[in-house]
């Protein structure tokens, strides 16, 4: 058995071998980071600008991709800007009105005789709502 010397302890072979990929590997990615702090740049101020006026109304997604930086980039210079969080986004469906008379009307009509599914499927709701209003009408 073949013993090599490493910082200190005696090691078999294949030991010396793990040891010598693993600074090999250690090498390439401190390599990879030189690279990435190459790609490394300021912030000019008219991305600040951008970023300050598009803050609001823009998606992180949207704003990175037009100012070439990541997501993670954006929320931190952001935070350093102290622009606040962003606004929860709005829910683009608008809630119907309450069943009419005539769609519960329908409702009491078709429950039992056909799906809760189909149901809804006619009237161009819900499921779910559909069985709402069919509890609330005390159907079940």
């Amino acid at each position: 058995m073949s013993l090599l010397f490493v910082e200190t302890n005696l090691v078999t072979a294949e030991d010396g071998a793990r040891y010598l990929k693993k600074l090999e590997r250690r090498r390439i990615e401190e390599d990879d980071d030189d690279d990435r702090e190459r790609h490394w740049h300021r912030y000019t101020a008219e991305e600040e600008e951008y970023l300050r006026t598009h803050w609001k109304t823009d998606s992180i997604a949207v704003i990175a991709h037009a100012l070439g930086r990541t997501k993670s980039s954006i929320v931190t210079k952001a935070r350093k800007m102290k622009l606040g969080s962003k606004p929860k986004p709005r829910n683009v469906t608008k809630r119907r009105d309450a069943f009419s008379e005539r769609e519960e009307e329908y409702i009491r009509n078709a429950w039992g005789v056909i799906s809760c599914a189909r149901i809804a499927r006619n009237l161009g709701r819900n499921p779910a709502g559909v069985r709402y209003t069919a509890k609330r009408l005390e159907l079940r």
